[in-house]
């Protein structure tokens, strides 16, 4: 076990779970590497903004910022920040999320 900002904790039945924060890179996407991989399968990854203010902006006023997951293995997730406008999404670099998985 890792009880620190990027941490895990293996439970007796094998069930792993871990949890980090980062930001979006370059082109609104991150990719993070889990603390521990995952011995055969990652069941869920939640992504949640951090940055202060981002959701509380209607869409249909001005925008709001989604950190969302693109893929993930065993090993790593990808991250996807996006700003929803009316015009459209658009990648969103810059952009610090927190994450959650499960998995055994």
């Amino acid at each position: 076990r890792s009880l620190t900002t990027n941490g895990f904790q293996r439970l007796p039945s094998g069930l792993l779970i871990q949890w980090g924060i980062g930001n979006s890179g370059a082109g609104g996407e991150s990719v993070v590497t889990f603390p521990v991989p995952f011995t055969s399968q990652c069941f869920f990854v939640n992504v949640n903004e951090i940055n202060s203010g981002g959701w509380g902006t209607p869409i249909t006023h001005a925008s709001t910022h989604a950190p969302v997951h693109a893929s993930m293995s065993v090993t790593r997730v990808t991250i996807r920040s996006v700003v929803l406008q009316p015009a459209g999404v658009n990648p969103q670099p810059g952009i610090g999320y927190s994450w959650f998985a499960i998995g055994v």
